[in-house]
Protein backbone atom coordinates (compact mmCIF):
# COMPACT_ATOMS: atom_id res chain seq x y z
CA UNK A 1 0.00 0.00 0.00
CA UNK A 2 0.93 3.60 -0.75
CA UNK A 3 0.64 6.25 1.87
CA UNK A 4 1.23 10.49 1.33
CA UNK A 5 2.89 12.26 3.75
CA UNK A 6 4.23 15.12 4.51
CA UNK A 7 8.19 15.93 5.06
CA UNK A 8 9.10 19.33 5.43
CA UNK A 9 7.40 21.28 2.68
CA UNK A 10 7.73 18.06 0.28
CA UNK A 11 4.82 16.32 -0.18
CA UNK A 12 6.30 12.25 -0.54
CA UNK A 13 5.13 9.18 -1.64
CA UNK A 14 5.67 6.51 1.39
CA UNK A 15 7.91 3.73 0.94
CA UNK A 16 8.44 4.98 -2.51
CA UNK A 17 10.68 8.16 -1.71
CA UNK A 18 9.55 9.78 -4.54
CA UNK A 19 7.92 13.44 -4.02
CA UNK A 20 4.90 14.52 -5.86
CA UNK A 21 5.19 16.81 -9.26
CA UNK A 22 6.39 20.38 -8.32
CA UNK A 23 3.08 21.70 -9.79
CA UNK A 24 0.85 19.21 -9.13
CA UNK A 25 1.93 20.30 -5.09
CA UNK A 26 1.25 23.68 -5.76
CA UNK A 27 -1.70 23.26 -7.08
CA UNK A 28 -2.70 20.64 -4.34
CA UNK A 29 -0.98 23.77 -1.32
CA UNK A 30 -3.35 26.23 -3.18
CA UNK A 31 -6.71 24.07 -3.13
CA UNK A 32 -6.54 20.25 -2.22
CA UNK A 33 -7.70 19.00 -5.35
CA UNK A 34 -11.20 20.15 -7.00
CA UNK A 35 -13.17 19.35 -9.80
CA UNK A 36 -15.22 21.13 -13.01
CA UNK A 37 -15.51 21.54 -15.85
CA UNK A 38 -12.36 22.19 -18.40
CA UNK A 39 -13.03 22.65 -22.11
CA UNK A 40 -15.64 19.64 -22.88
CA UNK A 41 -13.79 17.41 -19.99
CA UNK A 42 -15.00 17.31 -16.28
CA UNK A 43 -11.69 16.46 -14.40
CA UNK A 44 -12.32 15.87 -10.51
CA UNK A 45 -8.69 16.02 -9.12
CA UNK A 46 -8.57 14.36 -5.52
CA UNK A 47 -7.85 15.70 -2.19
CA UNK A 48 -4.44 14.80 -0.90
CA UNK A 49 -6.24 12.74 2.07
CA UNK A 50 -8.23 10.87 -1.09
CA UNK A 51 -5.35 9.76 -2.75
CA UNK A 52 -4.56 6.37 -1.21
CA UNK A 53 -7.38 5.61 -1.09
CA UNK A 54 -8.66 5.90 -4.23
CA UNK A 55 -5.30 4.60 -5.44
CA UNK A 56 -5.78 1.33 -3.38
CA UNK A 57 -9.57 0.93 -4.26
CA UNK A 58 -8.74 0.83 -8.10
CA UNK A 59 -5.91 -1.57 -7.67
CA UNK A 60 -3.72 1.27 -9.35
CA UNK A 61 -0.14 -0.39 -7.75
CA UNK A 62 -1.87 -4.06 -8.48
CA UNK A 63 -2.39 -3.84 -12.46
CA UNK A 64 -0.36 -1.31 -13.44
CA UNK A 65 3.01 -0.51 -12.66
CA UNK A 66 4.53 1.15 -9.30
CA UNK A 67 6.19 4.13 -10.82
CA UNK A 68 2.33 5.01 -11.42
CA UNK A 69 0.33 6.97 -9.11
CA UNK A 70 -3.37 8.63 -9.87
CA UNK A 71 -4.59 11.84 -9.15
CA UNK A 72 -8.00 11.97 -10.31
CA UNK A 73 -10.77 11.11 -12.93
CA UNK A 74 -13.17 12.00 -15.17
CA UNK A 75 -16.29 9.75 -14.96
CA UNK A 76 -14.43 6.27 -15.65
CA UNK A 77 -11.29 7.79 -16.70
CA UNK A 78 -8.32 8.07 -14.31
CA UNK A 79 -5.88 10.37 -14.45
CA UNK A 80 -2.18 8.74 -13.85
CA UNK A 81 1.25 10.03 -13.36
CA UNK A 82 4.24 8.10 -14.78
CA UNK A 83 6.16 9.57 -11.74
CA UNK A 84 9.70 9.05 -12.64
CA UNK A 85 9.02 11.42 -15.87
CA UNK A 86 6.28 13.41 -14.12
CA UNK A 87 4.01 12.89 -17.44
CA UNK A 88 0.33 12.55 -17.44
CA UNK A 89 -2.04 9.59 -18.81
CA UNK A 90 -5.63 8.48 -18.83
CA UNK A 91 -6.36 5.26 -18.30
CA UNK A 92 -9.98 3.42 -18.16
CA UNK A 93 -10.32 2.57 -14.28
CA UNK A 94 -12.41 -0.62 -15.07
CA UNK A 95 -10.10 -1.99 -17.03
CA UNK A 96 -6.02 -1.27 -15.76
CA UNK A 97 -3.91 -2.56 -18.40
CA UNK A 98 -0.56 -0.82 -18.69
CA UNK A 99 -1.01 -1.74 -22.49
CA UNK A 100 -4.26 0.62 -22.29
CA UNK A 101 -2.70 4.13 -21.09
CA UNK A 102 -2.55 6.63 -23.32
CA UNK A 103 -0.41 10.02 -23.07
CA UNK A 104 -1.91 13.00 -22.67
CA UNK A 105 0.59 16.07 -21.43
CA UNK A 106 4.41 16.17 -20.10
CA UNK A 107 3.02 17.71 -16.99
CA UNK A 108 0.45 18.51 -14.80
CA UNK A 109 0.36 22.69 -15.72
CA UNK A 110 -0.01 21.17 -19.16
CA UNK A 111 -2.31 18.42 -19.03
CA UNK A 112 -4.77 21.42 -16.73
CA UNK A 113 -4.07 23.72 -20.22
CA UNK A 114 -4.77 20.88 -22.58
CA UNK A 115 -8.14 19.99 -20.84
CA UNK A 116 -9.26 23.56 -21.54
CA UNK A 117 -8.71 23.21 -25.66
CA UNK A 118 -9.03 19.24 -25.93
CA UNK A 119 -11.54 16.72 -25.56
CA UNK A 120 -9.85 13.87 -24.37
CA UNK A 121 -12.10 11.25 -25.30
CA UNK A 122 -11.35 12.47 -28.93
CA UNK A 123 -8.63 9.57 -30.24
CA UNK A 124 -7.11 12.23 -32.05
CA UNK A 125 -6.24 14.51 -28.68
CA UNK A 126 -4.54 11.43 -27.01
CA UNK A 127 -1.27 9.59 -28.11
CA UNK A 128 -0.82 6.00 -28.11
CA UNK A 129 1.87 5.04 -24.83
CA UNK A 130 4.12 3.28 -26.78
CA UNK A 131 5.87 5.51 -28.18
CA UNK A 132 6.20 7.78 -24.64
CA UNK A 133 6.64 5.19 -22.28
Amino acid sequence: EIGVRLVGSEMCIRDRNTTLPYQYKRFLLWSNGGEGKLGDNYIYIWAIEDIVAYNNDYGIHKYLQKEYLAFGMDGDIGYIFHLPNNSIYRVDLGDLDIASIKYIAPSFDDFLGKAIYLNFDKPQNIVDNSSTI
